[in-house]
C-alpha cells in the first residue's frame, strides 16, 4: 500500500466485474477504502449504508461497430442468455447509450470513451483524482 495521510472511501459501480476488480486493486493500493457494486439499485444500498463522494462519470463504447462487436464477444460468453439476445436488440442498448450520453452532456458528466480497458482506467483514476482534489483540497504529493 501506499504511504497516504488522506484515504477517500469510494463507491466503485460498473457492470463489468474485471473492470471493477482493476480499478479496486489500484485504488486499494494507494490507500483508499473501494465498496464495490455491480448496478445503480446496489450501489444506493450501499450509498445508504456507507456514505461515500459521488462522482459521476459515463463510461461507454461509442463507435457502433465496436459496440456491435462487444456485445457479439460478450453474447458468446455468456451462460445466461441466447448469443443472439444482445444483437437483436443492440439498436435499443444505442438508444439507452445515447439517452445516457444527452444527459451527461447535458449535465457535464464526463464521458470517457471505451476503446481499450488501460486507457479507459486511466482516464477514469484522473478524473476521480482531479474531483476529490478539487472537492477536499489536498496536494496530490501527500499519496505519494
Amino acid at each position: 500500500m501506499i504511504p497516504n495521510t488522506r484515504v477517500s472511501r469510494i463507491l466503485l459501480v460498473g457492470e463489468n466485474a474485471e473492470r471493477r476488480d482493476g480499478l479496486q486493486a489500484l485504488l486499494s493500493s494507494a490507500g483508499h477504502e473501494v465498496i464495490e457494486a455491480a448496478d445503480a439499485g446496489v450501489a444506493l444500498l450501499a450509498y445508504q449504508a456507507v456514505p461515500a463522494d459521488v462522482i459521476f462519470l459515463v463510461v461507454g463504447t461509442l463507435d457502433e461497430e465496436a459496440f456491435r462487436n462487444r456485445f457479439a464477444a460478450r453474447a458468446a460468453e455468456t451462460k445466461y442468455r441466447a448469443p443472439h439476445r444482445y444483437l437483436e436488440n443492440l439498436d435499443s442498448i444505442l438508444r439507452i447509450q445515447d439517452h445516457f450520453l444527452e444527459l451527461a452532456e447535458r449535465y457535464g458528466v464526463p464521458i470517457v470513451d471505451n476503446i481499450s480497458f488501460d486507457r479507459s482506467v486511466l482516464l477514469i483514476i484522473r478524473h476521480v483524482t482531479d474531483t476529490l482534489i478539487q472537492r477536499h483540497g489536498f496536494d496530490p504529493e501527500e499519496l505519494l
